[in-house]
């Protein structure tokens, strides 16, 4: 991407006012000739009569006003473009992220994703500004330009050949640049992805200190160091590109001095008037060479949002189709059927992923499973293959004898509340409607009534300041609260203390059970089987009882 690239790009999103931006930009280019005009006007007046031009002073102060206001409008609509754009950027990334399916999600990098939407948006607003003013300034360099003509068309002629050149050199070093920004990006991902560890990972990192010292000896300072070289060499190619735009500027002054005269007839008074006018449009020029640095920079932030986008599109299953916000139709059902579904994770290197086959489950409604097993057995993914969001790679799923398969995808989904053992707490009951005296009974039940009296007063549900037994509660009732037919609870009790492990065994699932709704819990605790007379159980992959 270049300059050109980044005002398609700007130019779409100015929608209806497009025109009057672009009218606006030319008006404000005759604006500033006629500021420099008013200048040379004054100028001649003090050098002829040694007074004050009344005419040219009115002719500044009106050019200045229609300068500044036809600035502000174009600046300001660019900025509104730049910001409407990023922001419809972003959207339309998150919504495509969201109706991916999870295997599709769990192949994306988080730190890729972060770079993407948490970047430096506002390298692209940056570039908006510069756009009005060098537009504005080429059209103040082709009016100063035909004027010197008029004075020297060899002055001329040399000098726009000398931008030709500069601007090859330029473009050569762009996309020199372009190429840093690349490398700079994967060093910024691998320095967040060592991030990564030290975040998620820092209570363990707490009980071991030399754990800690290795992880940031070994990978934090290591990824770190990478970053800043590779920022370092970028910044090299950036102090190139701006000593060329420096040293651009005066290259023009030397060959109206050094090399027009000896080309052509021209006397002295000629030469200072070209030299007065090149001076006067360095400036127009050095915005011209700003906007082209700064449409560079811009360009980066939108490629990296583009790569991501790309990426989703690549991955998209194309279930999660049109409308998010209708509310899913779970079928009802009596029996959910396993006929020979088998899933595989993709493999890691030569080691080939892990692979799971039920060749015969059924689950009736109402009906209360513990399934047991080993870290490792298949428990977990068996949930995430029954709930739907993974696509088994043969067999299919039955529900009162229909395929799975054949209801879309978020109806399917709807007959299931899951928790699982790594669960994510939100701060609020999105998704679904409760009554109030729902609410209240199961926040006692579960000695959650307190953050629900925080919930009602704040309008947010705690999320951190919670013991793990305390968040799996709130998250247990969030999913109880949902009133789906079927309830996935993955190694729930686990971070209960005995006391209301026996209450969650004895009274909470009973209770449930009672209620209609049809469970499945992933347990380890086999002192408290005998609440169900089905246990089903994992062991690499296969049920085996």
């Amino acid at each position: 991407m270049n300059a050109i690239d980044f005002i398609k790009f700007l130019t779409v999103h100015v929608g209806g006012k497009k025109k009057a931006v672009a009218i606006v930009s030319v008006v404000n280019g005759l604006c500033m000739c006629a500021l420099m005009y008013a200048l040379q006007i004054g100028l001649g007046s003090i050098g002829r009569t040694g007074t004050l031009s009344v005419r040219g002073f009115l002719l500044f102060l009106c050019s200045l006003a229609a300068y500044y206001i036809t600035q502000s409008f174009a600046i300001r609509t660019a900025s509104a473009a730049a910001y409407a754009a990023i922001e419809d950027m972003e959207l339309r990334l998150i919504d495509k992220l969201r109706r991916i399916n999870y295997t599709a999600f769990k192949t994306i990098s988080p730190s890729d994703l972060y770079a993407a939407l948490g970047g430096d948006k506002n390298t692209v607003v940056n570039a908006a500004r510069l756009v009005i003013s060098a537009f504005s300034g080429a059209v103040t360099i082709a009016i100063a330009a035909v004027y010197m003509a008029t004075l020297s068309v060899t002055a001329v002629l040399l000098i726009l050949i000398e931008y030709c050149l500069l601007a090859f050199v330029y473009k050569i070093q762009s996309s020199a640049l372009g190429k840093r920004f690349e490398i700079d990006a994967q060093a910024a991902s691998a320095f967040t992805s060592s991030l990564e560890d030290m975040v998620n990972g820092f209570a363990e990192l707490k009980m071991n200190n030399v754990r800690s010292e290795e992880l940031y000896e070994k990978t934090i300072k290591p990824a770190s160091g990478r970053k800043t070289e590779s920022l370092t060499k970028t910044e090299l190619h950036w102090v190139r590109l701006l000593v060329l735009n420096q040293a651009g500027l005066f290259i023009p002054l030397g060959l109206i001095v050094f090399i027009v005269p000896s080309l052509t007839m021209i006397n002295l008074s000629g030469m200072v008037e070209i030299l007065t006018v090149t001076l006067i449009i360095m400036g127009p020029a050095g915005l011209l060479s700003n906007f082209i640095s700064a449409a560079d920079v811009a360009n980066n932030t939108l490629l990296k949002i583009g790569a991501i986008e790309k990426q989703l599109d690549a991955i998209a299953g194309g279930e999660e189709q049109g409308d998010l916000s209708r509310p899913p139709q779970a079928p009802d059902f009596s029996l959910i059927e396993i006929k020979g579904l088998g899933f595989s994770y993709s493999s890691v290197g030569d080691q080939a992923g892990f692979s799971l086959r039920v060749e015969d489950f059924s689950l009736k409604r109402g009906e209360l499973v513990i399934i047991k097993g080993g870290n490792g057995s298949g428990k977990s993914t068996f949930m995430c293959l029954l709930a739907g969001l993974f696509p088994p790679a043969e067999g299919d799923i039955l529900v009162d004898g229909r395929p799975a398969s054949s209801l879309k995808g978020a109806d399917y989904r709807a007959l299931f509340s899951i928790l699982f053992a790594n669960f994510h707490l939100f701060d609020d009951f999105y998704g679904f409607d409760f009554e109030k005296k729902d609410l209240d009974y199961w926040a006692e039940k579960l000695k959650v009534a307190e953050f629900i009296r925080t919930y009602e007063q704040t309008g947010k549900l705690p999320t951190t300041a919670l013991s793990s037994g305390q968040r799996k509660r709130m998250a247990l009732l969030v999913a109880i609260l949902e009133n789906r037919q079927i309830l996935l609870l993955d190694e729930v009790a686990a971070d209960f203390d005995p006391e209301y492990r026996f209450r969650y065994y004895r009274e909470i699932i009973p209770e449930l059970k009672a209620a209609g709704r049809t469970l499945i819990l992933v347990s380890h605790d086999d002192r408290y089987y005998d609440i169900t007379g089905r246990i089903v159980e994992f062991r690499e992959g296969t049920i085996v009882s």
